[in-house]
């Protein structure tokens, strides 16, 4: 490693020669951080350790604490880990993921080693998961940090060449464009399913599934043609891939489309009952985020003079046999009590 400053010479850097066993152990405990466990380095190479940090000490490039080696500067351990081959990088990213999937590790640091780590279907479901946690916080930054990371992962495995990433690439932009479309950013969440869309072999589901984020984008951005046209065209997809739920979501999007119009109430509430019909048909508790999406539908049909009409539509979703789960069901009944005239 190239470490150290050469008082002899200001601007270089000092070679430090170690023997080959004692730059393994460096390089392990680099990439796990500052403070690394004996045992997680001796998993991750597959042998026990021996006089490596003694050695390593006498160079002051780390020092053994207990059952810990302990670099002296945060930075140090980045820098070395900086350094370290990309292919020996990755495959001791792969044994520190594997050394934190025995122990009660928080999501985020496996998240951040499967990030670059080699198994990219392993990376992609810890963020993820990791996305989703974020989430569930409020934290809508760390979740577009996760998904963001994960396309990234996609894209470097696409220009690789591996295969089999088109699916996982949709899911995530998917995800990320949900976020970005309640962050208001709308620009970034359509270049980012515009890029999934242009997959080769995408699945008719998945394409469903983006094509009508794609129409919510469009309806945040105005393009009330390009709503229109992406959304029936995820119904005709979601109606090919058996994919209801979907549909349903689309058939609320394409009701916002029309409220947001100032279309006629009739017009909207037709596409509000296709969706009750097949959620009804579904027999399923209602998802958060489709419930989520037809409570504002209902709040902008009242909003444009229909309150009647917003009342009736959400009495006959509460009512229905896709009644919402206990985590929804509060918000809904809270929506209706506002829609309520008053007295």
């Amino acid at each position: 490693p190239d470490l150290g400053a050469d008082p002899g010479a200001p601007g270089r850097r000092a070679q430090v020669e170690l023997t080959p066993a004692a730059r393994e152990v460096l390089h392990a405990a680099a990439v796990l951080g500052w403070r690394a466990r004996v045992a997680a380095i001796e998993t991750m190479l597959e042998r026990p350790i021996g006089d490596e940090p003694t050695e390593l000490e006498a160079h002051g490039l780390l020092e053994r604490v207990g059952d810990e080696l302990i670099f002296p500067d945060p930075d140090v351990a980045d820098a070395i880990e900086d350094a370290i081959p990309a292919p020996e990088r990755q495959a001791l990213h792969d044994g520190a993921l594997a050394w934190y999937a025995g122990s009660e590790a928080p999501l985020e640091l496996r998240a951040e080693h499967a990030a670059r780590a080699g198994d990219l279907s392993t990376a992609v479901l810890l963020l993820d998961m990791l996305a989703r946690v974020c989430v569930e916080r409020r934290e809508l930054s760390g979740a577009l940090e996760a998904l963001t990371r994960g396309l990234d992962r996609i894209r470097t495995a696409a220009l690789d060449g591996e295969e089999a990433v088109s699916r996982a690439g949709a899911r995530l932009a998917r995800h990320a464009a949900e976020l970005l479309l309640k962050s208001g950013d709308h620009r970034t969440a359509e270049g980012l399913l515009r890029e999934a869309l242009e997959r080769p072999a995408l699945p008719v589901g998945e394409k469903a599934a983006l094509t009508m984020m794609a129409g919510a984008v469009a309806v945040g951005r105005g393009r009330h043609d390009d709503a229109r046209l992406h959304l029936e065209r995820a119904t005709e997809w979601a109606s090919a891939s058996d994919n209801p739920k979907v549909t349903a979501d689309a058939e609320l999007w394409l009701a916002q489309l029309e409220a947001t119009r100032c279309a006629h109430g009739d017009l909207v509430a037709d596409h509000v009952r296709r969706a009750w019909a097949i959620l009804a048909d579904l027999r399923e508790p209602i998802p958060a985020r489709t419930a989520a999406l037809a409570e504002r539908v209902l709040r902008l049909l009242a909003k444009t003079g229909e309150p009647t009409l917003a009342l009736d539509l959400l009495d006959a979703l509460l009512n229905s046999p896709a009644s919402p789960d206990d985590a929804v069901a509060p918000r809904l009944l809270a929506a209706r009590q506002s829609l309520m005239p008053a007295s």
